[in-house]
């Protein structure tokens, strides 16, 4: 069950089923609820509550209107439209410690005249219905007091719209830019309702009256932002969106949203069909306030209460006709280009007013040997005149190279690095942007931070204000051309790289598809030769170069398994050589026993017939003995040729052995 929250301190309600009322037991109040019968009811009612709760007015009113489309007859949903309308927020009344309401969005109609309240007494049952009358009439008399005090104020001609301090709590970027224009509006004589300003002397009051007559009678609202989040800011969007409104019953109103640092598409939505000023472009300040004069042209009497002030005059103390002569004499010596006559002339105006913001800005052209803003912005340009190229290059295209190789690669053949280099292009292509950029924030800092220029400043009067901004924008809106200019011409440099990268990239498609095709031809020419290699080939050589072939084909068809087969025949070819060179040994060892025993049969009947011989010569000599005991017979080894034939045959089986171990 979804919880529904006390309108008034945002605990927890305990809701009785079939009840309209409930009383919160943290702050005491008794208050409408819905009737508890639906859960998406409930749900609904929990996120609007929610966000009225955080002065989400608009998107809260969104959700009850939901909630009415769905189920006609819940008064507490019409209600809620009720205090989205008049921005109703409760707040402790210091005196009593009890709820209060507050108005965020008053209004010239009566609550009690209001259509959805009307909703409310026709839907409401009767304990209810004296309920929603009691806040009614507060809401009433809050409204009344309200417009009592408003109609004293007068009319404001431009209401400026903005986030004054960040979440930190410190002030926006979107305040200075404001109040920069606020001085340049009420300069020109504008009526202009400004909050930092308008609001400073009414510390301690209700601050709504005070918008409710800006946002009532201003013609123009100045909407700005410098983040997309500050635009949509509570009270900023309250503004904006309560003038959107009034813009509908009034054509006269207009509204300008000024943004600065974000993309225009990034504003509200409502602001779509709004033209936008980007006040981060040079000139900006300009085309804003001739803008402005379009619609509401300077009135007459606000023309006249500014009094004409000549360029070279300050309101001083002291004498003031020696420190406008010293300054003329100060302008015409820095005409002849006597620099330290000029120095001197502006250094005695400023003995006699140390305020005087020409003669800082006379001096500030001294130490730049300029003779005035003109020449000081000319030599700037000058000195910025000259922008060195840098070398860009556009993005490689990673994924096609990544989707070639994927479909091109080939293993041993086509590999992902020949894909890479066929794809290599001068990519490089030359731009002076960048530079045109740095020279633009490093002149704006410049400017900024001179010293002289920054006092002139700070104690000029509007003409002297206008005199040095206008020569500032003249600066940054020539360099600001530079970048453009610069922008287009790399542009055009960008382009024809893109180009000559894209021909390139076409042509080594074209080469690596004829590359791959001729590459599968080669290796469908190969599989085809060693295809049936199991059945052709006998021998160890003959297998193993088919082998080699089917494996550098890299799996192509069944090549590897040709290939596995092929070294397994060779591995039985193998062993049964292997068996055939033992059996040789065999056999040569055996014959070689054979002719040993022969050997020794003919040493010994050698050695009978020499005894004989002997014999022969000397009768004495013992011819028995040596027949008996033949073993003191010693003769000298001889190599038979039986025995050479053997060891030959050994030699000639460990050259087989190696020879099949080469193959």
């Amino acid at each position: 069950m979804a919880i529904i929250k006390c309108k008034m301190c945002g605990g927890d309600l305990l809701l009785t089923e079939g009840a309209t009322t409930a009383e919160c037991e943290y702050c005491g109040s008794v208050q409408t609820v819905p009737t508890a019968d639906n859960e998406k009811k409930l749900t609904l009612f929990a996120r609007a509550n929610r966000l009225r709760s955080a002065c989400e007015f608009d998107k809260a009113a969104g959700i009850y209107e939901s909630i009415v489309a769905d189920f006609p007859e819940e008064a507490e949903a019409y209600w809620g439209l009720v205090l989205c309308k008049y921005g109703i927020e409760y707040v402790d009344d210091p005196g009593t410690g009890k709820k209060i309401p507050t108005c965020h969005r008053s209004s010239f109609d009566s609550v009690m005249q209001d259509s959805n309240f009307d909703m409310v007494m026709e839907t409401a049952d009767v304990v209810a219905r004296r309920v929603y009358r009691d806040e009614a009439k507060q809401i009433e008399e809050l409204r009344k007091g309200i417009i009592e005090v408003s109609s004293k104020e007068e009319p404001y001609e431009i209401f400026i719209c903005y986030k004054e301090t960040d979440d930190a709590g410190q002030r926006t970027l979107d305040s200075v830019i404001a109040q920069d224009v606020y001085d340049a509006l009420t300069a020109k004589g504008y009526r202009t309702f400004f909050s930092r300003i308008t609001l400073e002397d009414k510390l301690g009051t209700e601050y709504e009256p005070y918008i409710f007559a800006a946002l009532n009678s201003a013609k123009i609202m100045l909407a700005f932002g410098t983040d997309y989040e500050y635009f949509n800011a509570v009270w900023v969007k309250n503004e904006w969106g309560r003038f959107l409104k009034l813009m509908a019953q009034d054509k006269s109103k207009h509204l300008i949203p000024c943004y600065k640092g974000i993309d225009a598409y990034d504003m509200p939505p409502e602001f779509a069909k709004l033209q936008a000023q980007d006040m981060g472009k040079v000139g900006a300040m300009q085309d804003l306030l001739r803008g402005i004069e379009k619609i509401l042209p300077r009135h007459k009497n606000a023309q006249e209460s500014i009094p004409a002030v000549n360029p070279y005059q300050q309101i001083i103390m002291g004498d003031s006709g020696r420190v406008d002569a010293l300054l003329k004499r100060g302008r015409l010596a820095l005409e002849d280009g006597e620099w330290e006559n000029a120095d001197r002339f502006f250094e005695e105006a400023l003995n006699l007013n140390a305020e005087c913001a020409q003669a800082y800005l006379g001096k500030a052209m001294v130490q730049e040997k300029c003779i005035w803003l003109d020449g000081y912005v000319k030599k700037r340009l000058e000195h910025t005149a000259g922008a060195v190229f840098e070398t860009l290059y556009i993005p490689e295209n990673d994924l096609h190279i990544a989707e070639t190789i994927k479909k091109y690669e080939l293993s041993k053949h086509i590999s992902a690095q020949t894909i890479r280099n066929m794809y290599r292009c001068d990519r490089a292509y030359s731009s002076r942007v960048g530079v045109r950029k740095a020279q633009f924030e490093e002149e704006t800092k410049l400017w900024d931070n001179h010293k002289l220029i920054g006092r002139a400043i700070r104690f000029s009067d509007a003409a002297t204000k206008a005199e040095i901004d206008a020569a500032k924008d003249s600066l940054l809106r020539a360099m600001t051309k530079r970048i453009m200019d610069a922008e287009e011409e790399s542009a055009a440099s960008k382009a024809d790289v893109q180009q000559r990268y894209a021909a390139h990239f076409a042509a080594a498609d074209a080469e690596l598809r004829q590359l791959y095709d001729e590459a599968q031809q080669k290796m469908e020419t190969v599989y085809q030769s060693y295809a049936d290699a199991c059945e052709k080939y006998s021998t160890r050589k003959e297998l193993f170069t088919a082998v080699a072939a089917l494996e550098a084909l890299g799996g192509y068809k069944d090549s590897a398994a040709i290939a596995l087969s092929c070294r397994e025949k060779a591995a039985q070819i193998k062993a049964a050589n292997k068996r055939a060179a033992s059996a040789r040994r065999e056999d040569a060892k055996r014959g070689i026993k054979i002719a040993l025993a022969v050997f020794a049969v003919v040493a010994v009947i050698g050695a009978v017939v020499a005894m004989a011989l002997s014999r022969a010569d000397n009768p004495d000599a013992p011819i028995e003995a040596a027949i008996q005991h033949p073993d003191v017979v010693q003769p000298t080894p001889v190599l038979d040729p039986l025995e050479q034939q053997y060891i030959d045959a050994e030699a000639l089986a460990a050259s087989g052995e190696k020879a099949q171990a080469a193959i």
